[in-house]
């Protein structure tokens, strides 16, 4: 099995930057985000159906 290519690591710092509204400076940082984001999205599914705001705009629930 072969890990993740230059461009699909890239694409995730970029798709996290774009959620966040912040990119990530270090692999510290980017760990928090990654380990942060899945209870964020369980949680916006929680609380109904209006939107849940970031930084970089209104979150989808239905994601």
């Amino acid at each position: 099995m072969t890990g993740p290519t230059q461009e699909e690591i890239r694409a995730y710092v970029n798709a996290l930057a774009a959620v966040t509204g912040d990119r990530p400076h270090d692999a510290a940082h980017l760990n928090r985000i990654a380990t942060a984001l899945p209870a964020l999205l369980a949680l916006s599914k929680k609380i109904g159906p209006w939107p849940v705001y970031l930084p970089s705009g209104p979150l989808d629930p239905g994601i």
